[in-house]
């Protein structure tokens, strides 16, 4: 297809006749090219795999590549790095939109930097009535 193997989805399987392919990948595009040898990492992908950031532990690998990748001072990290790397589903749907959150859980912020972020438009300020 000449795509970057991230943003291969299940429809370009189905489009070019390769879906039961997918049945041997628990219909994952992800799967399948890992196995072909693609290094690509599941929040890279253009769809996450179902369910992958209900575990704590691909949510905090998902923000520690991030900050990695971005070579910046976690209390810098914005919402728009998140957006900008496909992270955007990821922060909305377990963050609220947070930065500050989201680097809170993976450790990699504490409490004591919170109204630093705030300040700089890390976070989202969530009020309670």
């Amino acid at each position: 297809l000449g795509k970057d193997p991230r943003d291969i989805t299940y429809e370009d399987f189905q489009r070019n006749r390769l879906i039961g392919l997918l049945d041997y990948y628990d219909y994952s595009p992800y799967e399948a090219l890992i196995e072909a040898g693609y290094d690509v990492q599941p929040w890279e992908m253009a769809t996450t795999p179902m369910g992958f950031y209900e575990n704590l532990e691909n949510r905090v690998a998902a923000i520690r590549w991030l900050v990695e990748k971005l070579g910046k001072d976690p209390r810098d990290i914005t919402y728009e790095d998140f957006q900008r790397n496909r992270l955007n589903g990821l922060i909305a749907n377990y963050y609220i939109n947070s930065p500050y959150s989201a680097l809170r859980e993976a450790g990699l912020v504490g409490n004591e930097h919170e109204q630093y972020m705030r300040s700089h438009a890390r976070t989202l300020k969530v009020y309670q009535k």
